[in-house]
């Protein structure tokens, strides 16, 4: 899966979903991957919110 740079979530080939971020520094992917989509926003939103940026 390319990084393009956009902060959501994405599907892979696998049917999981993974949440991508994006910082001053960069882009950054969830290390782990997540059943839903539901879960993988959920995990995004706590990792913007541990961050203030939500």
């Amino acid at each position: 899966m390319a990084i393009d740079g956009e902060t959501g979530v994405r599907q892979q080939p696998d049917g999981s979903w993974v949440w991508l971020a994006r910082w001053l520094g960069g882009v950054e992917q969830s290390g782990k991957s997540y059943p839903s989509r539901e879960e993988a926003v959920q995990a995004l939103r706590e990792v913007l919110d541990d961050t203030g940026n939500a």
